[in-house]
């Protein structure tokens, strides 16, 4: 996230500009040097390049950057935050369930979870992170997807747009803590507990169904 306005700026204008030369680029008023110093920055970070006639232009990441470029902070902290929840059942019945040790929800439990990824098909991205945080072996199947908002009074705790992905079979030696969470095996979880992120018992009914499904879910801790 780009914290200095220059470097939003210039990014703001090569998004809306095929190339721009040096001398239209630079805002008026503005200390050459000062200017050179940010646009050098976005350089170095592989966001914009310059091209052999001396114009500029934005690189595939800073296209990708530069369409939050104009928005704050806040802003992009109360967009949804894309996410891929694994389900998994081993043969007995029993949910692979993870304990959260890091907010938000922290303390309760619910699917593991990880993000998408441009360069991955999300099945192929939901085994490798499952794996890293579990130990175990498992092939996904998407099963739908949603939106979840959960609010703690007025304040937003989580909002997250979701995949939901399934699997019940199960290989691999276990791993049972991280640092961010515990991977516990439940028997005939209660959903609805306490304990669990509240979206739980919602995302257990619609996982039982045969239909891919999509949702958009809100709740209060």
């Amino acid at each position: 996230m780009l914290e200095h306005h220059l470097q939003r700026e210039i990014l703001y204008t090569l998004v809306t500009n095929p190339t721009v030369r040096y001398s239209k680029l630079k805002p008026e008023g503005i200390d050459g040097n000062i200017f050179t110093y940010h646009l050098q920055q976005l350089i170095k970070q592989k966001l914009v390049v310059k091209s052999e006639d001396g114009s500029y232009s934005l690189t595939a990441l800073g296209k990708a950057a530069g369409i939050n470029s104009n928005q704050t902070m806040t802003d992009i902290l109360l967009q949804a935050h894309s996410v891929l929840l694994m389900a998994v059942r081993n043969p007995k019945g029993d949910y692979l369930l993870r304990k959260r040790l890091a907010h938000p929800v922290y303390g309760k439990s619910g699917f593991v979870h990880g993000e998408p990824v441009a360069e991955e098909a999300i099945e192929d991205t939901a085994t490798r992170i499952f794996k890293a945080k579990t130990g175990l072996e498992v092939t996904f199947k998407p099963r739908g997807s949603g939106y979840i908002r959960i609010f703690r009074g007025k304040d937003t705790e989580s909002f997250t747009h979701f995949t939901l992905l399934f699997a019940d079979g199960v290989t691999g030696d276990p791993i049972q803590t991280s640092k961010t969470g515990e991977n516990i095996w439940i028997s005939n979880p209660d959903f609805k507990d306490e304990s669990m992120i509240p979206s739980m018992p919602d995302l257990v009914c619609r996982l039982e169904k045969p239909d891919f499904f999509f949702c958009d879910l809100t709740y209060q801790l």
